[in-house]
């Protein structure tokens, strides 16, 4: 895609304890509707690897549920489906978790 898009990421709690459950926004308002834009949002568990975690998003936020100890770690673009180009990855957003 030409041009910058920034694809705003946050979590509700930046820490807590094992077993909360956390907001994590991507978005400022929803696609539905939109027939050229969808959120892609990835999640890294504690000494795991990025792994899909929203494809095809078309709402700006999700909740998440730390089960393990340690960093988790959200990042977030948007792609265009018509064209089949994404935007770069957002900065990081992490919740530790203990």
């Amino acid at each position: 895609m030409a041009g910058k898009i920034r694809v705003p990421l946050g979590v509700s709690q930046t820490s807590g304890d094992v077993g909360l459950t956390i907001e994590v926004i991507w978005g400022s308002r929803s696609l539905l509707g939109s027939p050229t834009y969808r959120y892609e949002v990835q999640l890294r568990k504690p000494g795991g690897e990025w792994k899909d975690w929203v494809v095809g998003g078309e709402v700006p936020g999700r909740y998440y549920k730390a089960r393990a100890a340690g960093k988790h770690q959200f990042r977030a673009r948007l792609r265009n489906v018509v064209k089949d180009e994404a935007s770069g990855w957002s900065p990081v957003a992490t919740f530790t978790a203990r």
